[in-house]
C-alpha cells in the first residue's frame, strides 16, 4: 500500500500547509508565508520579527547576516532559549522540522515506503541467511569429496 507523499513544495490545504510550512531553499530555513506581507522570508527574518513583538531579547543582538554568520545567530538565539525565551526555543524547533522535512524528502522522492523497506532489510536478511547455507553446503560437498561422506 503507497503513503501519500507529505512534503510538498505547494500546499494545497490546510494539512499541506502545517506539514511544510518550515522548508529550506538555498540552504537556508524559510517560513512559508512568514513575512509581515505574507511571502515566504528566512526563519532568521521571523525570529527577528518575533523578538521585537516578544521583547524578551533584544532586537539589534540579531543580526541581518546570513551564511557563515548563521552560527552567530544561533548562539544568539540558544541563548535567548536557555534564558527562557520563546523565540530561542521556536527557532531551534523549526530548524529541527525543515532537518526533518529535507529528510523525509529524499525517502519520498525515491519512493521507499516504511513497508518496502522493512521488506528490503528483511530480504537483505534472508540473502545473508541464504548466502551463508550456501557456502556452508558447498564446504561441506567439499569436505565430504575429501574426506568421505560424515553421517552423524
Amino acid at each position: 500500500m503507497r503513503m501519500k507523499k507529505l512534503v510538498t513544495d505547494a500546499p494545497a490545504d490546510n494539512g499541506e500547509m502545517m506539514l511544510n510550512l518550515i522548508f529550506v531553499k538555498d540552504k537556508e530555513v524559510w517560513v512559508r508565508y512568514g513575512s509581515e506581507a505574507g511571502e515566504d522570508c528566512t526563519l532568521v527574518e521571523f525570529c527577528r520579527r518575533l523578538c521585537v513583538a516578544c521583547g524578551t531579547c533584544s532586537y539589534e543582538e540579531v543580526p541581518y547576516q546570513t551564511g557563515d554568520d548563521l552560527d552567530d545567530i544561533g548562539d544568539i538565539l540558544m541563548d535567548c532559549s536557555s534564558d527562557g525565551c520563546p523565540v530561542g526555543t521556536m527557532y531551534f524547533a523549526m530548524i529541527q522540522a525543515a532537518e526533518l522535512r529535507e529528510r523525509l524528502r529524499m525517502y519520498e522522492d525515491r519512493g521507499v515506503m516504511p513497508d518496502e523497506l522493512e521488506r528490503l532489510l528483511l530480504c537483505r536478511h534472508n540473502c545473508k541467511i541464504d548466502c551463508l547455507l550456501k557456502k556452508y553446503n558447498e564446504l561441506k560437498e567439499r569436505y565430504d569429496n575429501e574426506h568421505g561422506s560424515v553421517e552423524g
